[in-house]
């Protein structure tokens, strides 16, 4: 985008009757959103001018500069329109600090969008004359018309072979019109289904009908018959090489909603939680991932993959010690392997694409997903995400939280005397755990298996050779014989405490409030003989 000079930005400035231009005074008070409906109505460009709007701020409407301060959050702040999630597609928008006619000017420069009709908050804004307005009926159609298919993005390209048919309509009507316009806007819509389909970029236009790519992926009933490659390959992989055993795996095909929805499921059903009850007042919830990081990649990876000239399927492995999401296709237009994942830059392979996450709520500003995901991973204790990006492919690593990185967790702020041992492990016993007893000793079938305990624990663990026989009561590796506690343990889980501090109010009396001493008496005793051997 060039940008104007200073005595082409002087003269529009000065030109109280352009309807290329916008002047406000500051950014207080409603004008960010008068702002946005400006920026909307520039890209839309409805007289098609193919000149770039202009807003001024710090300008009185007779073109004066109102010396209004113009801060680096000003500039932020009309920077952050263009990604702030109000305005689809994004424009493309160039914001800059001039002097001009004597005053510093804040100047936001618009060009015209080669995807209209441009909305703000679901509604078509355009410039008539000195005013703003909300396009009617023609004006959307004549928006339609002026798109430049020469320019187009792939995902608003035609597919000849599909249909019209194949796309289904109570999913546009009763799921994504809803959300895309705002009510008064569908009250008073008397346009046909086929003109309603158009505005939305979900066929080429009311007089061609033939699906777009874009309208294949929200609304198709098979869209993989027509992009094989649009779906995600998912597999859980018992081990860290691709070579180890799969222990799920799964095609997940539909349109892109349905496919998130369903990953998402099957994400949330691989991440286990851990609940600690121990070391804080109330319980804690702790898991490997932060699903909100994982989330983040994977939109990312449906939003900026490639679907032209490829069949590849965003591929989502996970491993036992990380998470590797590849999205086939390589850094796109501003973004390049070198700035990749640098907040603030950003391209979009697939404008209109992103336009249907947003409108569902998968993404609430764009170019911030990175960013998220390296927050969330921190705060659950985690590495920082991994990049990969190739010239036809990205791929991310989201790697499992260790206790090796203590020193930078959540937790640690808890417990600031506590240093991370080192990583010696010694052997000190076993536990002999879950018998059954009857006159104060394991039953026989139990004491069959049990005797065995001592002389393989030796061989197996301690590596002795030809160890003697003998009985756990008898072998000083035998840090505690523990009951199962049959009765207490559906207790404790229900109520998420242990076992030996189950109370009355919990339902343990009578014979369970007996059963809970015990349990507090042989735990205490186990606890205390541990705490002897490793010299706490």
């Amino acid at each position: 985008m060039k940008s104007l000079t200073d005595q082409e930005l002087s003269l529009l400035m000065s030109d109280t009757g352009s309807d290329r231009v916008e002047r406000k005074q500051s950014l207080r008070g409603d004008a960010r959103k008068k702002i946005e409906q400006a920026i909307c109505a520039f890209a839309n460009d409805l007289p098609d001018y193919n000149k770039p709007g202009i807003l001024f701020i710090g300008v009185a409407d007779d073109g004066t500069p109102t010396n209004e301060p113009v801060t680096e959050q000003l500039l932020i702040s009309l920077a952050d329109m263009k990604t702030d999630g109000n305005i689809l597609p994004p424009p493309v928008l160039c914001v800059e600090k001039r002097t001009l006619n004597g005053g510093e000017i804040a100047v936001v420069t618009v060009m015209p969008s080669d995807m209209p009709p441009v909305k703000y908050e679901g509604r078509i804004w355009i410039r008539t004359g000195p005013r703003w307005a909300i396009a009617n009926g023609q004006e959307e159609c004549i928006l339609n018309e002026k798109r430049r298919y020469k320019n187009l993005p792939f995902d608003i390209y035609p597919l000849p072979p599909a249909e019209l048919s194949d796309l289904s309509r109570t999913k546009f009507e009763d799921e994504y019109l809803p959300k895309v316009f705002a009510p008064d806007v569908l009250e008073t819509n008397e346009r046909s289904y086929e003109e309603r389909l158009s505005s939305c970029k979900m066929i080429v236009s009311p007089q061609d009908s033939t699906p777009t790519v874009l309208g294949l992926l929200a609304l198709g009933k098979n869209p993989q018959d027509f992009l094989p490659g649009g779906y995600i390959q998912f597999l859980r992989i018992d081990g860290s090489e691709l070579a180890d055993p799969v222990m799920d795996e799964q095609d997940i095909q539909g349109t892109v909603v349905d496919i998130l929805r369903r990953m998402e499921e099957k994400l949330k059903a691989h991440n286990r939680t851990a609940v600690d009850i121990t070391s804080h007042p109330t319980h804690q919830l702790e898991q490997p991932y932060p699903l909100s990081a994982v989330y983040q990649i994977l939109y990312n990876a449906i939003l900026h993959r490639t679907y032209d000239n490829t069949h590849t399927p965003v591929r989502v492995y996970w491993f036992n010690d990380r998470i590797e999401i590849h999205s086939p296709g390589g850094p796109y237009g501003s973004v390049t392997p070198e700035n990749f994942g640098t907040l603030g830059i950003t391209d979009y392979r697939n404008p209109n694409m992103a336009e249907v996450l947003k409108t569902f709520g998968y993404v609430q500003k764009f170019g911030r997903g990175i960013a998220v995901a390296r927050r969330e991973m921190q705060k659950n204790g985690n590495p920082e995400p991994e990049f990969d990006p190739q010239p036809n492919s990205v791929l991310c690593i989201l790697r499992s939280k260790r206790m090796d990185n203590w020193n930078d967790s959540r937790e640690s702020d808890d417990h600031d005397d506590f240093t991370l041992p080192e990583g010696k492990m010694q052997p000190i016993g076993y536990v002999y755990q879950q018998y059954s007893v009857r006159l104060e000793r394991p039953v026989k079938a139990y004491a069959k298996w049990a005797d065995q305990i001592p002389q393989t624990y030796r061989q197996a663990v301690l590596e002795e050779e030809n160890p003697q026989s003998m009985k756990p009561q008898d072998d000083s590796y035998c840090l505690a014989t523990v009951k199962h506690y049959r009765s207490l343990i559906p207790m404790g889980q229900e109520h998420r405490k242990p076992i030996f501090r189950l109370t009355p109010a919990d339902g343990a009396i009578g014979a369970h409030a007996n059963a809970v001493r015990d349990a507090e008496n042989d735990f205490r005793a186990l606890a205390g003989k541990i705490d002897n051997q490793i010299d706490v």
